[in-house]
Parts: C-alpha cells; sequence; structure tokens
C-alpha cells in the first residue's frame, strides 16, 4: 500500500513538471467595420408612409456623434431620434414626410463597433414616399482655394431653385458631405439642373448665415450625369478689419506684435519713432508676414512710440512700447539672469548667399569686431585675423565680407565678451566651422511659362520639397525663367491667377459673386541635380 502511494505522488510530480501555463493569443486584432444585414423597411423600398427604420448590423455597435454623422437628404425639420438597441440602429423622426419624394440616409463615420471601435466610413439608405426611387447622381470633388488640400466633412448643398438668397435663407433640398479625399456623391435624386453650394456649418442649422463659416459655390447650376468633373474651391470671406495686437514676450527689449492677416509686402512697411528720440530698435517681420518684432534698446522713458505704416490694408496705428518688468522666479522672488549673446551662421558654405552672423539677441556693437580665420584644404592650413566694421547702433543681422574660396573648410573665431547683447551680457567664445560649396553642388532650372490669357497677371512661386517658395515673381506675358544655383532636391510650381493685379492671392465673396483666385499647382515635379541643367515647358490654361 506504502508503495502504490509513493509511485502515485511521483506521477504527479511528473505530470506537474510537464504542464505550461500559456496565455492565449486571441488572434489577430479586428479591424473590420459592421456591416450591415438587415434593413426594415428594405433597402430601395417605395410608397413608404413610416415614422422609422431600423438598421441591422452583424456586430455590437456603438454610435459617433450621431447629429453630425448621419445626414437625412433632404434634411428634416426636427431632429430624429437615435436609439441603439441590440446589434441594431433605430432612427424615429415626428416631420411629415414630402410626397414623392426620394430620401436617402447617410451614415458617414457615425457607426463604430463596439469591441475595437472601427468606424464604418459610409453607408447610404434610400428609400421613397412615392411610386419611384429616383436614380439620377452628381458627383465632384472639393479642395481649399489657396492650399489645394482636399476638404473633408464639409457639407454640399443642391437646391432646385436658382436665388443667391437660398443657402443664407432655407435649407437645401439634397445634402451630402464631402469624404477625406475630397470627393462628393448625391445619390437616388432627382433628374434636373440645381444650384450647388459647400458649407463648413458651424452652427448646424444648414445655412450660411455666420461670417466663419467656409463656402464654395460655382456661377452656374449644375446637371444630374454632366460629364464635365466639378470641382468646387473651398475659400472663407474676408469680413476681417485688419488689426495689429501685441503679444506678451518676457524678454527685455523685445516687442512681439501678431497680425490678424499677414502682410506678403513688409518690405514696403514703414516704422517710424514718435515719442522717445534715443531709442534705437530694429524690427523684424515673420517669414509669413504674420508677426512683427521689435528689438529695442532700453527705454529712458516711460513709454515709447512708434508709428506703423502698412499700405497694402491702408493701415496707419501707433505701437506703444512700454519699459520690460522682468518676471520674478524662485522662493525669494529672484529674477531670472538673461542668458550670454548667441551668435550663429547663416548660409555658411554657400557660394551665392554671403556668410552672416545672427545675433539673439541683437547687439550694440563696437565699430571693430576683429576674428580670426583658419582657412583648409588638403595642402595647407593657414591662420589669418580680420576685422568687421559697422556703424550701426542696433544690430541682428551682420554679412561677413571675405572671399571665401569653393571647396576649402574655414573656421571662425570670436573671442568672449566681444559681442555685447541690448540687455548687457557678453557672448561666450564663439567657433563656426563650415565647408565651401562648389559648383557641382548647384543645378539649375529653366521654364518656359505659356499663358492662353495674356489679360491676366500670373504670380510664378518656386517651392522646394518642404513647400517653401524659394523664387517668387510677377509675369503677365509668355515667358522663360531661369532658376540658377539651386540646392539639388524637388521642386513644384505654384501660380496664382491675379485677376485684380495686386500682387497677392485674394479670397471669394458670395454675394458678389466673386470666387477666389484660381491657384495652380502644377502635377509635374522637377528634380534638380547638381552640376545638371533642366529644361522644361509648362502650359497654363
Amino acid at each position: 500500500m506504502k508503495q502504490n502511494h509513493f509511485l502515485y505522488i511521483i506521477l504527479l510530480l511528473l505530470l506537474h513538471g510537464c504542464a505550461q501555463i500559456v496565455t492565449p493569443t486571441g488572434g489577430p486584432r479586428d479591424v473590420t467595420p459592421p456591416a450591415v444585414v438587415k434593413e426594415q423597411p428594405p433597402q430601395s423600398t417605395t410608397n413608404y408612409s413610416g415614422k422609422s427604420i431600423r438598421l441591422t448590423f452583424d456586430e455590437f455597435i456603438t454610435l459617433n456623434n450621431p447629429l453630425e454623422n448621419i445626414i437625412f437628404s433632404p434634411p428634416l425639420t426636427t431632429a430624429p431620434n437615435y436609439k441603439i438597441k441590440g446589434k441594431s440602429l433605430v432612427i424615429e423622426w415626428k416631420d411629415t414626410l414630402l410626397p414623392n419624394k426620394t430620401y436617402n440616409v447617410i451614415l458617414s463615420n457615425a457607426i463604430k463597433d463596439y469591441t475595437e471601435g472601427n468606424e464604418l466610413p459610409i453607408y447610404q439608405y434610400a428609400f421613397s414616399t412615392g411610386d419611384e426611387i429616383d436614380t439620377a447622381t452628381i458627383r465632384g470633388t472639393i479642395f481649399d482655394a489657396e492650399t489645394r488640400e482636399p476638404q473633408k466633412d464639409i457639407f454640399i448643398f443642391l437646391y432646385d431653385q436658382f436665388e443667391d438668397s437660398l443657402p443664407i435663407l432655407i435649407q437645401p433640398q439634397y445634402l451630402t458631405k464631402s469624404k477625406a479625399d475630397g470627393s462628393f456623391r448625391f445619390k437616388n435624386i432627382s433628374d434636373g439642373e440645381y444650384k450647388i453650394f459647400a458649407l463648413k456649418d458651424i452652427n448646424s442649422n444648414l445655412r450660411f448665415d455666420l461670417p466663419g463659416e467656409g463656402i464654395a459655390f460655382l456661377d452656374e447650376p449644375v446637371r444630374t450625369e454632366q460629364e464635365d468633373t466639378i470641382e468646387l474651391s473651398f475659400f472663407t470671406e474676408d469680413h476681417q478689419r485688419f488689426q495689429i495686437t501685441p503679444l506678451s514676450v518676457n524678454r527685455n527689449g523685445e516687442y512681439r506684435f501678431k497680425l490678424n492677416k499677414p502682410s506678403v509686402f513688409p518690405e514696403k512697411n514703414s516704422l517710424r519713432l514718435l515719442i522717445s528720440n534715443d531709442l534705437e530698435f530694429y524690427s523684424e517681420w515673420g517669414t509669413v508676414g504674420d508677426t512683427l518684432t521689435l528689438f529695442t534698446t532700453p527705454l529712458s522713458e516711460d513709454t515709447a512710440s512708434i508709428e506703423i505704416t502698412i499700405p497694402e490694408y491702408q493701415f496707419i496705428d501707433t505701437l506703444i512700447l512700454t519699459p520690460y518688468k522682468p518676471i520674478s522666479t524662485g522662493l525669494w522672488g529672484r529674477t531670472a539672469t538673461p542668458p550670454p549673446a548667441q551668435v550663429s551662421a547663416l548660409h555658411a558654405g554657400s557660394l551665392y548667399q554671403p556668410l552672416t552672423l545672427l545675433f539673439d539677441p541683437p547687439i550694440t556693437p563696437t565699430p571693430n569686431l576683429p576674428f580670426t580665420l583658419i582657412s583648409k584644404d588638403k595642402e595647407s592650413e593657414d591662420t589669418t585675423f580680420h576685422t568687421l566694421t559697422t556703424e550701426e547702433p542696433l544690430m541682428r543681422l551682420l554679412p561677413v565680407e571675405y572671399p571665401f574660396e569653393p571647396g576649402k573648410e574655414y573656421t571662425l573665431l570670436f573671442r568672449d565678451s566681444l559681442f555685447q547683447g541690448y540687455h548687457g551680457r557678453m557672448n561666450d567664445s564663439i567657433q563656426i566651422r563650415f565647408k565651401m560649396k562648389t559648383e557641382r553642388d548647384y543645378g539649375s532650372l529653366s521654364i518656359l511659362y505659356r499663358f492662353e490669357n495674356q489679360d491676366c497677371s500670373y504670380i510664378v512661386e518656386l517651392l522646394d520639397s518642404k513647400g517653401k517658395v524659394v523664387n517668387r515673381q510677377i509675369l503677365t506675358v509668355s515667358q522663360r525663367l531661369n532658376y540658377e544655383h539651386l540646392t539639388p532636391g524637388n521642386y513644384k510650381v505654384r501660380i496664382i491667377f491675379d485677376r485684380n493685379h495686386n500682387g497677392k492671392w485674394d479670397t471669394g465673396n458670395y454675394l458678389e459673386k466673386i470666387q477666389p483666385e484660381r491657384i495652380l499647382l502644377h502635377d509635374s515635379q522637377f528634380t534638380v541635380r547638381g552640376f545638371w541643367e533642366l529644361e522644361e515647358e509648362i502650359e497654363v490654361r
């Protein structure tokens, strides 16, 4: 008996040693959105007079913002009621439906599965209160008028009348929403012509009644099944008065201002000191013209006044500068110590742009600024001593005038305490190293622009791979432009059709029937290679 008991224990130990506990993997993640498996009444039902529909899915679901993402077309007067019952969505309404009318119910990202949140991108259900289901369609795309980016979740309206006041006064006869790629489609609508209008409906009333609502429209009616592509240019009307407002900056002698509209021609703007005549200042406009920064020497009076003039907006105002009040930090209320004056180099190594020192903050320089220059190539290394001269009382940028040789390596050395920022802090020692480029590091692009309409001005912009404008010119006739000394890479061309010849892009106005100025982003991408010339031709129609 004892022997049998001992064998039983051994067997249990062996079984325990062989057993492994493995966590179930659960399989791959579910990425399939819910699918409709039953419709009540069935899809394309005619002569329907009920007050609800039920859509049953193949799994449990949740609703995603149904008031925004479920569309009735034609729209209902009062919002329907949405209920989840098991795996079904029940939609109920109190409105009396129009007679002999096809209704479309569009679910646009309105349904998610309960477990993983997978969205059903689009689903459309149709029924008719008459004997037939309408079958006509209209489709198109909507893009931002200025950036040419596709616009998603924009309402597209159709009206069977053509008065200009319709989008302002009444709800549309049909509506749908644009997808992520900017495309839209009306299905199951009555055959005929329609006024088309697009709206970013901020207040959810299906009317264009707020000045900040983005819109798009066409000058002519659209027709069902038309072959021409419908393209809408989305824009926001400009009803704002030009304003410039101060921004908070916690740095002595620095004042920043925000423009509610960008200044396209900052070189034409002017600043004039009105009070505090001993004040020196340096102005700097942001890269897109929507900010202005002023650097000043310390104020000797309570305030300073600077008159600013911006001709493109017929704007004249006075900027008031008040003395800097440092913000205390730490337990004992000490003020933060400003950092040393910083110096960096712009265009280092460029053959065609001068090496320029950028000071942060601006400095109050002495007339002579000595530096050491070390030049190096494969055969030798030379050290020479030079001096930069300036008479400016306050300086942000300082070009280094020197005949740097292609292909050579250089090091610039500036001793410490040479540059004094306007806040009184000096610089640490500075070392700037770079290697000069050669002609083989640059390419050129030549483009012949042929304009079909010679009565328009064209703002022609060459963009680099990041969309930055590297060249901007205004043309009125067909001609060739030569882009020299380009960094190798990919470039594109953007052309603004400047109807009013003011040198900048202008938005539209609906009631004045003004479309936003057309922008053509050319399809071709031009690849510039080093030490290579590329010739192209663009026809603009």
